[in-house]
C-alpha cells in the first residue's frame, strides 16, 4: 500500500514541475518491485543431425560349389564300309571351230604324171595340136608370164603326189624356198616338206583363181623342178596337191597356170612338144 502511494506522490509531484530528486525515498527493497513477467522463449528450431552414411558390410565371399565332370562314355562307333568313290567323268571343252573351210582331201586319179612324160612316150601330133595353150610363148616372153598373176577364172587341178617321177639322185635340202635353190638344182628334194591338207587355210591368201602364198619365207614344200624354158623352178605344194610358182614383183608364190591335159598326164605344154621356137624334154 505504502508503495502505492509512493507513486501516486511521485506522480503528483512531477506534474507540478517539481523533481523527486529531493525526496528523501526510503530503500528500496526486491520486494517492493513489481513483479517481471517474463515473456516465453520461442522454442528453438529443432537442428537435424548430419547424415553420416554408415558402410555396408561386406559381403563375405562364399566358395563355389566344386563342379566334377562326369566322364561320358560314347558308344564304341563300329566302322562301315564306305561306297566306293565314283568322280565325275571330265568335260572337256572343245575349242571352238575355226571359220576356216575344212580342206577335203585330195582326189586321187590314177595314172597322172606331173611335169614329166613317161619314158619312151611318144606324142602324137594330132593329138597335140588339140590343146589351146593358155600362154602363147610365140608372143610372150616368159619373164612377163613369172611376173603376172594367173587368170581370175583358173582352177588349178591337183596332182597326187605319189604319182610324180621322184628321181633317186635328187638333192635333198633341210629347207626349201625360193630363196634357197638355184638354176643348176634340176629336182630338189625337202626333208622336212609339210605333211598335210590344212597349210594353205592357214598361211594361204585365198583369191578368184586359188590360194596364194604372200612372201618368200614358205618352206613347206614337198620338192621343186627346174623349168629350163621358163627359168624358173616350180615348187609343189603337198597342201593343194599343186606346183607353184615365184613371182619377184609381187614377192608371191602364185598356182602355175600354163599346165594342160594330155591323155592321163598333167604337165607344161610345151613339154616334148616339136614347135618352130623350140624344143626339149625335161630331163633328170
Amino acid at each position: 500500500m505504502r508503495i502505492l502511494l509512493r507513486h501516486r506522490l511521485a506522480a503528483l509531484i512531477a506534474g507540478l514541475g517539481f523533481t523527486a530528486t529531493g525526496l528523501a525515498a526510503p530503500p528500496r527493497s526486491a520486494k517492493d518491485d513489481p513483479p517481471v513477467i517474463k515473456a516465453p522463449k520461442a522454442d528453438p528450431k529443432p537442428v537435424q543431425p548430419k547424415f553420416e552414411p554408415k558402410p555396408l558390410p561386406k559381403p563375405e565371399p562364399k566358395p563355389l560349389p566344386k563342379f566334377e565332370p562326369k566322364p561320358v562314355v560314347l558308344p564304341k562307333a563300329e566302322p562301315k564300309p564306305l561306297p566306293p568313290i565314283v568322280l565325275p567323268k571330265p568335260v572337256v571343252k572343245l575349242p571352238a571351230p575355226d571359220a576356216k573351210p575344212v580342206p577335203k582331201p585330195l582326189p586321187v586319179t590314177k595314172p597322172v604324171v606331173g611335169l614329166k612324160p613317161p619314158a619312151g612316150k611318144k606324142f602324137d601330133p594330132a593329138e597335140v595340136a588339140k590343146i589351146k595353150p593358155p600362154i602363147d610363148l610365140a608372143k610372150t616372153k616368159p619373164e612377163v608370164v613369172l611376173a603376172s598373176k594367173p587368170p581370175k577364172d583358173f582352177k588349178a587341178k591337183p596332182i597326187a603326189l605319189d604319182q610324180i617321177q621322184v628321181p633317186k639322185t635328187a638333192a635333198k635340202v633341210a629347207k626349201l624356198n625360193a630363196g634357197l635353190v638355184s638354176a643348176t638344182q634340176g629336182f630338189v628334194l625337202n626333208q622336212n616338206a609339210y605333211v598335210g591338207n590344212g597349210y594353205h587355210t592357214t598361211y594361204g591368201v585365198k583369191t578368184a583363181f586359188g590360194f596364194a602364198y604372200p612372201g618368200q619365207w614358205h618352206s613347206h614344200w614337198h620338192h621343186c623342178v627346174w623349168d629350163p624354158c621358163f627359168k624358173c623352178h616350180y615348187y609343189y605344194c603337198p597342201s593343194i596337191g599343186c606346183y607353184y610358182y615365184w613371182n619377184p614383183v609381187d614377192v608371191c608364190y602364185y598356182p602355175c597356170h600354163w599346165f594342160v591335159d594330155y591323155g592321163p598326164y598333167y604337165y607344161p605344154w610345151w613339154i616334148g612338144y616339136q614347135g618352130p621356137n623350140f624344143s626339149f624334154v625335161v630331163k633328170w
